[in-house]
């Protein structure tokens, strides 16, 4: 989906066109981060977007009372809004967490552009009766 996302402005203005900075990809387990955490960073402002992957982490969510942008295609709409400057957040959880940073990655790769993933500061220690996920 983005190569044709790239493709298309190519064909249209002969270049894919530079934004000045790129957004940041805020990246959650939700694992080792409490709901508080979560809703303070969404309250600063600095999270346009916010996504969920997985089962675990979309019951989390919904526990927490937390509204998602995305529950679906997450790891590409946040890159697309990074590229049009915004920041988004990707709650997650396991192994989830490495798979996005692979993906994130790899898209800066192969596109030159990268793209920021700033983890999101974890608790000292999870919820009481939530066990930390090993990766």
């Amino acid at each position: 989906m983005l190569e044709f996302t790239d493709l298309v402005e190519r064909a249209m203005h002969g270049h894919v066109p530079d934004r000045d900075e790129p957004g940041q990809i805020y990246l959650c387990n939700a694992d080792l981060t409490g709901g508080d955490d979560i809703r303070a960073l969404i309250r600063s402002g600095m999270v346009d977007r916010v996504g969920a992957m997985g089962t675990r982490a979309k019951e989390f969510v919904g526990r927490e009372r937390i509204l998602l942008d995305y529950t679906y295609g997450v790891i590409d709409k946040c890159i697309l809004k990074a590229l049009n400057g915004e920041n988004s957040l990707i709650i997650t959880t396991g192994g989830m967490v490495g798979h996005v940073r692979r993906r994130i990655a790899e898209y800066g790769d192969e596109s030159g552009r990268a793209i920021p993933v700033t983890p999101v500061q974890e608790s000292a220690s999870p919820e009481p009766g939530r066990e930390p996920a090993l990766e």
